[in-house]
C-alpha cells in the first residue's frame, strides 16, 4: 500500500508541478506522499516492543496527521473548485498547527497522557500484534473535533459540487469521506472507551489513493484528447485560411475570365525587375 501511494504521489507531483501545472494534481501528489509515509509508522506501532518505541512512533504518526489534514483540505478545495480556497486551507491549518506545536512539547504527544502495554491483540486470521492501552489528553478533543470538521466540510463540498463538471465525479470521493469519517470515530472510541480493536484509519487511505488516481488519470486523458482535438482543428483552420489567402492572391493578379496575368502582376513584376537592375547596376529590356 505504501508503494502504491508513493508511486501515485511522485506521478501526480510531476504532472501537477512540471507538466500541467494544475494545483489539483500537485495537492493530490503531496497527499499521497504523506499517506505513503504513514503506513510504515503504522506497522512499527504494532511491532513496538516497549513504551518508549511506541511513544516515538505515535509522535511521528501525529505529526504526519497534522500535515495530512490541511493537505486534504487543499485537495478537496482544488477538486471541487472551492472559491477562495486559500482561506479555507488556512482556517483548517490553524488548529492542526497548534496541535503540531503541542506534539513537540508534550512527553507523549498531544493525543495521549499515558501509554501502557497489554496482551497482544489477536486478529481474525490468527496473527497476534502488540497492543497498547492509552488515555487521552485534553487536547485530544481538539484533534477529534478538527478531524470531524474536515470530513463534514468535505461532505458539504461534495454536495455543493454535485452535477457540476469539475476534475471528476464527486461520488467516489464522498464515499471515501464517509468511510474515513467512520474510521476516525472508531479511533476515538478505541482511545476513550478502551475498545480492543485495530486502528482502521490507515487501512482506508488506499481507497482514496486508488479511486482518485483512477478518476484523475481519466480526467487527464480526457483533457489530453480534447487538447489534441483542438490542435487538429487549429491546423485544419490554418490550412483553410492559407488556401483562401492563396486563392485571393491568385484572383488579385490574374484575369477572372481568362485566368491570365493581369496589369497588376505586370506592374509588380516590372517594379521588382527595376529594383534588381538598380541594385546590380545592370541593364534590362522589356519586350
Amino acid at each position: 500500500a505504501s508503494g502504491v501511494c508513493l508511486f501515485a504521489g511522485v506521478h501526480f507531483i510531476v504532472t501537477g508541478a512540471l507538466l500541467r501545472r494544475e494545483p489539483v494534481f500537485l495537492a493530490f501528489g503531496v497527499l499521497c506522499l504523506l499517506v505513503a509515509a504513514l503506513f510504515p509508522l503504522s506497522a512499527q506501532w504494532y511491532q513496538a516492543i516497549d513504551v518508549l518505541e511506541a511513544v516515538r512512533v505515535k509522535r511521528h504518526q501525529l505529526m504526519l496527521a497534522c500535515l495530512i489534514y490541511p493537505t486534504l483540505v487543499w485537495f478537496i478545495a482544488c477538486y471541487t473548485d472551492q472559491p477562495r480556497s486559500g482561506r479555507w486551507v488556512f482556517g483548517f491549518a490553524v488548529p492542526f498547527a497548534f496541535l503540531l506545536f503541542a506534539n513537540f512539547n508534550s512527553p507523549l504527544g498531544f493525543l495521549y497522557a499515558t501509554i501502557t502495554p497489554e496482551s497482544p491483540l489477536v486478529l481474525p486470521w490468527g496473527e497476534g500484534i502488540n497492543y497498547f492501552r492509552a488515555t487521552t489528553t485534553s487536547t485530544a478533543w481538539l484533534y477529534y473535533a478538527s478531524s470531524a470538521a474536515v470530513f463534514l466540510w468535505a461532505l458539504y463540498r461534495c454536495w455543493a459540487a454535485r452535477g457540476k463538471r469539475h476534475h471528476g465525479p464527486v461520488w467516489p470521493f464522498a464515499t471515501y469521506v464517509v468511510i474515513q469519517f467512520a474510521a476516525v470515530i472508531l479511533v476515538a472510541l478505541i482511545d476513550n472507551w478502551h475498545l480492543r480493536s485495530l486502528y482502521t484509519t490507515e487501512l482506508v487511505a488506499p481507497v482514496l489513493v486508488v479511486l482518485m488516481s483512477i478518476f484523475l488519470s481519466r480526467e487527464m486523458h480526457r483533457r489530453s484528447a480534447a487538447l489534441e482535438t483542438s490542435l487538429v482543428s487549429l491546423r485544419a483552420e490554418g490550412a483553410r485560411r492559407h488556401a483562401a489567402e492563396e486563392k485571393l492572391r491568385h484572383m488579385a493578379y490574374h484575369d477572372y475570365l481568362t485566368d491570365l496575368p493581369n496589369r497588376r502582376q505586370l506592374r509588380d513584376s516590372l517594379r521588382r525587375a527595376m529594383a534588381q537592375v538598380r541594385s546590380s547596376r545592370r541593364r534590362a529590356a522589356l519586350l
